[in-house]
């Protein structure tokens, strides 16, 4: 099965995206939906070919903070200092609807407990 020709366009796009300092850094996985191309097909061409989302953001970085993985490591501590895993919300300000809501639904654990 032969690679799509575009996915080494993809990939200097989305370095290319990642150096603009200007705009928020999409992640991947939404960078790519413009393309209309299955990440899976794009993250095992890159894996063939060495290459790893990780390490362009690193290299991205590394560019902005002038080559100087001290700069790059104090950069990155600052980032994760605040994370962003639970972001505020007002309990008034996100209204479930009825389509959201799972009912009749049962989970089981290994042990054997229902829930």
């Amino acid at each position: 099965m032969e690679a799509n020709p575009i996915y080494p366009l993809i990939i200097a796009d989305y370095k290319a995206h990642l150096r603009d300092a200007s705009i928020p850094h999409l992640s991947f996985h939404s960078f790519c939906r413009q393309y209309k191309v299955r990440i899976k097909s794009v993250r095992q061409w890159m894996h063939r070919h060495g290459l790893d989302v990780t390490t362009m953001r690193y290299d991205a970085l590394l560019e902005e903070c002038n080559h100087s993985p001290e700069t790059a490591l104090t950069h990155i501590k600052r980032e994760y200092d605040f994370p962003l895993s639970h972001p505020e919300m007002h309990s008034d300000s996100y209204v479930l609807q009825p389509s959201e809501v799972i009912k009749g639904a049962s989970i089981t654990f290994p042990d054997g407990v229902i829930v």
